[in-house]
């Protein structure tokens, strides 16, 4: 059993409730105050430990709070709605204190949480036949405290791990790999020593040889001894810190102990890169070797900075690929704000970073072009970029259902408000399910989803109080199991500050179950289910009002709708298309829904040109299914909303019916599609992005225009002076966001753009924001600028 030394102390409570009049809404009760210190066991406060409160009983709901200890080891938490609770105190290399407490309305409770001496678990992780596993995960968490973060490790070459920091008694223990199975011990007394934990699978080696590619001006091609060698899981299936080793005088190397699965690899050395090259590992043996070549690669450097300009030191920066690759690129800002990462393959990119108490504004994305392959380039090789990190603000609530009840459990999540035809799909999570260690990791932790800067859940008097989320217009979206999804009107979040969102009604709505099977009895997976209101849809406007829903493993789904008659569309890869009619009953669940899906048996083939009629190889086309009501002429441009689209790479690809890559003679094939209108969309990190109609059983021609490009300067209006200090962004017409390729003082180019309208924001210190549309013509010739001699002018602000 955990030990804790906790001196606990009542003092008298202060009413500190908003009796607001005039909003139609029932005052907000007194809140309570946890404050108190953290200390090691000498005594001696604890600077920046974490100090954790969470509901008593433990639940999967994320805790109340999280915050850590000021140098002399203080803590404060406000606001604390009246209940029952359990409050930790946790530091590395020591085990935890932890004090149970009950918050009553107004009190101020003082509480001194004494640190124990650390504990640990240590042993090795082997397969089933002895061999050590490398990287395999291990998890440790205290038996009676199943809603605190497991203590985490992970094994080195031998197979060996120490998990540290716990406390004595009797602990959880998970150890787990990709493709080798998982291992857990329910009652594990700690410390424990020499312990052998064995997994069922059998562990196999990926092996090969890193060269340098020969280059123009003499280099010849050679080994690569040194080289960064990078393995991750491909397609989310790894969820973990990639694999990394250095290649020997060779040019060889050589990963051991990997379980059957996608993988992806990658080399670095120096300025050279070699592009990602997925493996494949059968149960039945080790891949061929695999041979990765180093060429010059572009690098991406910048600065975090805050909503004022100024350098945020320490901020973790990190750059995935789009789609995402499993092996992203990770950094720390320096004392001035700066980092530099890779290089990294040609390719398209997100960029994001996090700070403690800041939340990022805009995650960028930026196509990164191949560095020329000579010896000398005339660029530099790095693309530069602001990364902005505003001070988080702070929405509270009330939720309550149609009687006036409080809702406890309810979700609420923070969205961005995004400008898209067709509006919101409500009620949408995708992705693939995490590991059982990484579910095992997930009680006391936000749950992360894309497009929300915060989740949590309401207490038992149905208040939410989300605290970093992200400054600007956003929405609330609230959800419960036995409740309709709500959408909010949009909010204005500031800086630093707490806004009342106000009060808010659930409705109870309807469950619509089902089950959707294949022709031979077979459950089906990855369906997606669309139920749109049979009044929205006669009147054309489904996409507007459309619930979305995702089947699982065994072809079940589930979705909650308001009285009505809806049109339930649902779809699967490889599949034909149903479409069935359902009325949903007021206030009871309605008959489950049986749908068989016929195996889909039509092609569509196309080619892929640019608008200089040259091939495009190597382009990704994703295939989706086109509404009805869509004006589906084939060759036609279509909207992202019309096949439920949007910006984001990942999530467009989860939508795909099916998706392929044009080869050299930009041609392609996509097979198993139903007989039906079909949305293509094509992608390459050299063009702008096109989505077109097209029908299977005929030939697709897609066109992909020549990208424009825009050169100017930034002046001071008035006088004509040069700005040099400032940040400019780019949205296009197709919602993507660009920032300058280069900047030289206060010259900037922007490449690669879509052709038609972009609008640019410039944001220097001293200036008033500065914003100028322009339309951009497609190019003569990629990389050469459309717009040329482009003024954006800046008003001094007054002193």
């Amino acid at each position: 059993m955990r030990r804790a030394s906790t001196v606990l102390a009542l003092v008298a409570g202060l009413s500190c409730g908003d009796h607001r009049a005039g909003r139609g809404k029932p005052p907000d009760p007194p809140r309570g105050t946890v404050v108190g210190r953290v200390v090691d066991q000498a005594g001696t406060g604890q600077a920046g430990a974490a100090v954790i409160l969470a509901f008593e009983p433990a639940s999967d709901r994320v805790p109340i709070a999280e915050i850590s200890t000021a140098a002399d080891g203080r803590f404060a938490i406000e606001a604390v709605p009246d209940g029952h609770y359990r409050l930790t105190a946790r530091a590395r290399g020591q085990s935890d204190a932890t004090v149970k407490l009950q918050v009553d309305a107004g009190e101020r409770l003082v509480s001194l949480l004494r640190l124990g001496a650390g504990q640990g678990v240590r042993g090795v992780v082997q397969d089933r036949r002895g061999r050590p596993v490398p990287s395999a995960r291990v998890l440790a968490w205290p038996r009676d405290s199943p809603s605190l973060s497991p203590a985490e490790a992970v094994t080195d070459a031998a197979g060996a791990f120490s998990v540290e920091g716990l406390g004595r008694g009797a602990h959880h223990l998970l150890a787990e790999a990709p493709g080798l199975g998982s291992l857990e011990l329910a009652d594990l007394e700690v410390p424990t020593r020499g312990i052998v934990l064995k997994l069922d699978g059998e562990g196999h080696t990926i092996s090969g040889l890193v060269v340098v590619a020969a280059v123009a001006g003499g280099t010849k091609s050679g080994s690569a001894a040194g080289a960064r060698v990078l393995l991750g899981g491909e397609g989310g299936e790894g969820g973990r810190p990639p694999r990394e080793v250095k290649v020997a005088a060779d040019g060889s190397f050589a990963l051991h102990g990997l379980g059957a699965g996608r993988y992806v690899a990658r080399a670095s050395l120096g300025a050279l890169s070699s592009p990602t090259r997925p493996i494949v590992v059968n149960a039945g043996g080790s891949p061929p070797p695999v041979r990765l070549e180093l060429r010059p690669g572009p690098s991406i450097a910048g600065r975090v900075v805050d909503e004022a300009g100024g350098a945020l030191p320490g901020a973790d920066v990190e750059i995935e690929a789009v789609p995402p690759d499993d092996l992203p690129e990770r950094g720390r800002a320096d004392a001035s704000g700066g980092f530099s990462l890779g290089p990294l393959p040609p390719g398209e990119y997100r960029i994001s970073a996090r700070r403690t108490g800041y939340v990022l504004t805009e995650s960028p994305r930026i196509s990164l072009p191949a560095v020329p392959n000579t010896r000398a380039s005339s660029r530099d090789g790095k693309a530069g970029i602001t990364l902005t990190l505003a001070r988080a603000g702070r929405l509270s609530g009330l939720v309550l259902d149609e009687r006036g009840r409080p809702v406890a459990g309810a979700a609420v999540g923070v969205l961005r408000t995004v400008a898209e035809a067709g509006g919101v799909t409500l009620g949408v999570l995708t992705g693939t399910l995490p590991t059982a260690a990484a579910a095992a990791a997930l009680p006391g932790r936000v749950l992360a989803a894309p497009g929300r800067a915060r989740k949590m859940v309401t207490d038992r008097a149905g208040r939410f109080d989300l605290v970093d989320s992200v400054p600007g217009t956003v929405r609330l979206e609230i959800t419960h199991p036995e409740a309709l999804p709500l959408q909010t009107a949009a909010l204005t979040v500031e800086p630093g500050r707490v806004v009342d969102a106000g009060v808010f009604k659930l409705r109870a709505g309807s469950l619509v179950t089902g089950r959707v099977i294949d022709e031979n009895e077979s459950p089906i997976d990855q369906v997606r289910v669309t139920a749109t209101a049979a009044e929205a849809f006669a009147a054309g406007a489904g996409a507007a009002a459309t619930v979305t829903a995702h089947g699982d493993r065994y072809g079940q789904f589930g979705l909650r709708l308001a009285e009505g008659v809806y049109r339930l569309e649902i779809s699967a890869p490889g599949h034909n298309i149903e479409t069935v009619s359902v009325q949903v009953p007021g206030g009871s669940a309605t008959p489950p829904v049986a749908v068989r899906l016929a195996r889909a048996d039509a092609t569509l083939e196309g080619t892929v040109r640019d608008a200089a009629d040259g091939f495009v190889g190597r382009a990704e086309v994703l295939a989706f299914v086109a509404p009805p009501e869509a004006a589906a002429q084939p060759g036609a441009p279509a909207p992202p909303a019309a096949a439920g689209l949007t910006t984001t790479a990942s999530s467009a690809s989860a939508l795909a019916l099916a998706s392929t890559t044009t080869d050299g003679g930009g041609r392609f094939r996509m097979d198993r599609l139903p007989r039906r209108p079909l949305i293509i969309q094509v992608r390459h990190a050299d063009y702008p992005h096109v989505r077109q109609f097209a029908h299977p059983g005929t030939h697709a021609v897609v066109r992909l225009p020549i990208p424009g490009g825009i050169a100017g300067e930034v002046r001071e209006k008035g006088t004509g002076a040069f700005v040099a200090r400032y940040r400019l962004t780019a949205e296009g017409p197709d919602g993507r966001t660009a920032i300058p390729a280069r900047t030289t003082g206060a010259g900037f180019e922007l490449e690669r753009l879509a052709p038609g309208r972009w609008t640019i924001t410039v944001l220097a210190p001293g200036f008033f924001r500065g914003m100028t549309a322009v339309d951009v013509p497609p190019g003569a010739l990629r990389d050469e600028p459309s717009v040329r001699d482009l003024r954006v002018e800046l008003e001094r602000e007054p002193r």
